[in-house]
């Protein structure tokens, strides 16, 4: 796929139909959204979010996926707070 300016934009393997520059622009969007409205609002809205794509992908029988989705979470954003927790 190439940009208008002739640079190539790679799409995101887990959403093969949106070019990197949407998903630049979606994170852009959201530290807006985090200035503006705060932190607990947007980050209300952003679990909501996620709570909604989870419900889909298991709507849709995708349950690889949501199991994939899950660890990876857990990875990400539990584990470095037990670590944290438990060592302080």
């Amino acid at each position: 796929m190439l940009h208008r300016s002739g640079g190539i934009i790679e799409p995101n393997w887990l959403w093969r139909d949106i070019p990197g520059i949407a998903l630049c622009a979606l994170i852009a969007c959201a530290a807006t959204w985090m200035a503006l409205a705060g932190p607990l609002p947007t980050l209300v809205v952003a679990k909501i979010g996620a709570c909604i794509c989870g419900v889909i992908l298991y709507a849709h029988g995708t349950h690889r996926a949501l199991a994939s989705l899950t660890i990876l979470y857990f990875v990400a954003a539990v584990a470095p707070w037990l670590y944290l927790l438990s060592n302080s």
